[in-house]
């Protein structure tokens, strides 16, 4: 059946009926996304001030380095002209430092320089070698005889201080860092202080003419702010000027530790600002020190292991002409100290370490096999400088030093004479380019680069020679053009051996009488302490100058903070007093002072942790529960290794 299409009949009495209607629905307006603009300008507004604070800190930092590198005084211009003798140390190449430390306006010839001392930074090896000289030692200053080198400065300011240094020792200084002691003062104090093992009692209060400086410090570990610090740095008036020098470079170390604890984001303007008004670090013409080089430096002395700061100190004994005044103990101190402070074996300390402390445990160095033998590399010498006779010399100073394959061959490629400093270049079979930069070293300036074409080419056209057949078939492919900084010698030769001959442990019972000391002191402090049962042969319990007016053993709180006890040893000497101390802490497990051991020992159930000072053992330490202690040699390390190490390890339990 079709079906209708019209449209249904409305039911009687109501008209038609409509179809039904769509309804559309109209959508609202989108939202402009404005949220997001916002977002994107707000986020770019925020980086462009970002930047602008970034640029901004960038230009007050380049502004402060500026000034600590400007020579602004005709002594500083003088010292630029001085230094201009010795190129810049190249990237990754060690730079030596002299610091000159005085109490008066630089160039003012009324002050004698109070510190002077020298400071190796080697990036490669991150080393950092330090040698201080005494005041009171006699050395030939240019123009004015032989009289004491801190009379240099009066005489002829910074710059005759730097030549007379430059004479004596023949190193190559790159930097003249002369400081002020306000600026110690005040650079201490922007660090919050450094903690520091004070050996004894320090006390003066006759200053003024007729008197000499006031000080005032306790034995024992502590912090210590900027006027007490340069009070402790530049005693010396009831021992030597060698032990002033060696407390400075104790003190030196101790500092490291500081900067690498310390705020830089927070201090470091205030602390710029401080060395800008204090400090200069001076350097050749064309070579001044910019921000990068200078952060660089400080980075390396801030991650440098303890182990890697080796202080050197040449011998010295009273000059025959003066009581007062010292000399070289030998005609071999100095070079001996000079190529240990260029040169420092890393590897002495285990050597030494090993053949002085008994136990278990003994860390050596790891080293690493040998990339190549040095008697069967070949090493071409070409003359690149066109000084007569360069290559010649440079190779005789590399068979003198060990490399046995060395052989001067001729000039450098096309004739070349204008390199300026002496260049390595290596080639690929295995172990040239290690070679290369243990030649680099040696020559002080080297620098090590890949092998050019033209030098390819001209060593492949060298013959030989009567050249040892076996030489020639492990054949490095390595030379060295000589350049212009070469003076016919090399900078660092191979490492002189230094570990000192053993010594058999020298101790005595300890004085029966210092046990009621010992206890008494242990009542004080409420914690538990240790005493020895042998001491080194000859050593008393007590202060050697202030045995009536202060304790053998004190007790006191470090930052009032930690408990802790102090004992003064001292060994009677004609000269001055050998003093040394013992240290106990309670809660306090890492103190500065206990980082970067060189070495551990265990002896029955105890572990012992050395620190040595070059290859003399400084300290011995040990933790037992919550507690800490510790056995501090003299400030020149005078107790013997093996004698420090078996006090340590008799010590026993104070018993109430």
């Amino acid at each position: 059946m079709a079906t209708s299409s019209r449209p249904p009949e409305a039911p009687a009495g109501i008209g038609p009926v409509r179809p039904a209607m769509r309804i559309y629905h109209a959508e609202p307006p989108r939202r402009r996304r404005r949220w997001l603009r916002v977002l994107v300008w707000t986020l770019a507004l925020t980086l462009l001030m970002a930047a602008a604070a970034v640029g901004g800190v960038y230009l007050y930092l380049q502004e402060k380095v500026a000034t600590l590198t400007a020579a602004d005084t005709p002594d500083a211009e003088a010292v630029v002209t001085a230094l201009s003798d010795t190129p810049p140390p190249l990237p990754n190449q060690p730079a030596t430092f002299m610091v000159l430390g005085y109490d008066a306006r630089l160039g003012d010839k009324q002050s004698r320089s109070d510190t002077i001392m020298l400071i190796r930074l080697d990036p490669q090896q991150k080393v950092m070698t330090t040698m201080s000289f005494s005041r009171d030692l006699l050395v030939p200053i240019p123009g004015y005889g032989t009289q004491q080198i801190n009379l240099a400065y009066q005489y002829g300011g910074p710059s005759l201080a730097l030549q007379t240094v430059r004479e004596l020792t023949n190193l190559p200084i790159n930097y003249l860092v002369p400081v002020n002691f306000k600026g110690f003062r005040q650079t201490v104090d922007e660090f919050e202080g450094v903690y520091v093992d004070v050996e004894r009692r320090f006390f003066n209060d006759r200053g003024g003419p007729g008197g000499y400086a006031v000080i005032d410090l306790q034995a024992g570990y502590q912090r210590l702010t900027g006027t007490k610090a340069l009070d402790y740095a530049r005693y010396r008036h009831s021992d030597t000027d060698v032990h002033r020098a060696a407390r400075q470079q104790a003190f030196i170390s101790e500092f490291k530790k500081r900067v690498g604890g310390w705020n830089a984001a927070k201090n470091l303007p205030s602390l710029l600002d401080v060395l800008a008004d204090n400090v200069r670090v001076l350097g050749p013409k064309g070579g001044r020190m910019g921000l990068d080089q200078m952060y660089k430096y400080a980075n390396l002395i801030r991650t440098m292991p303890r182990e890697n700061v080796i202080s050197v100190r040449p011998d010295v004994a009273a000059a025959p002409s003066d009581p007062n005044r010292v000399v070289f103990a030998t005609e071999s101190s100095l070079a001996e100290a000079v190529e240990q402070f260029r040169n420092p074996d890393l590897d002495a300390v285990a050597e030494t370490s090993a053949q002085d402390v008994r136990g278990a445990g003994a860390k050596a160095r790891k080293k690493a096999p040998p990339a190549y033998r040095q008697d069967r590399v070949l090493v071409d010498v070409r003359n690149g400088n066109g000084v007569d006779g360069a290559a010649t010399d440079a190779a005789y100073a590399l068979l003198q030093a060990g490399w046995k394959g060395a052989v001067a061959v001729g000039e450098a490629e096309n004739g070349r004479h204008d390199y300026f400093n002496t260049t390595i270049y290596f080639g690929s079979r295995p172990g040239s380019k290690e070679a290369a930069a243990d030649l680099a070293r040696a020559f002080g300036d080297g620098e090590a680069r890949p092998m050019t074409p033209e030098l390819r080419r001209l060593q492949a056209s060298t013959a030989p020679g009567d050249r040892d057949q076996a030489v020639r078939t492990e054949r490095a492919d390595v030379v060295v053009v000589v350049g212009q900084t070469f003076d016919g010698d090399l900078a660092v030769r191979p490492k002189a051996k230094v570990v000192p001959k053993p010594q058999k442990p020298k101790l005595e019972p300890a004085d029966p009488e210092d046990v009621k000391v010992w206890r008494q002191a242990q009542v004080k402090a409420r914690m538990p302490l240790m005493r020895p049962a042998k001491v080194a042969a000859g050593a008393r319990l007590g202060d050697p100058y202030f045995a009536e007016s202060s304790p053998a053993i004190r007790v006191y709180k470090i930052d009032d903070r930690f408990p802790a006890a102090r004992a003064t040893f001292h060994v009677p000497s004609s000269n001055s007093p050998k003093a040394f101390g013992f240290q106990a802490v309670k809660g306090w497990k890492k103190p500065p002072i206990l980082e970067g051991a060189s070495d551990e020992r265990t002896v029955g159930s105890r572990r012992f942790r050395l620190y040595f000072n070059g290859t003399k053992l400084h300290m011995v330490a040990w933790s037992q529960g919550n507690m800490v202690y510790w056995l501090t040699n003299t400030v020149i390390d005078e107790i013997p290794n093996s004698t420090l190490f078996e006090m340590a390890v008799s010590f026993v339990p104070v018993k109430t």
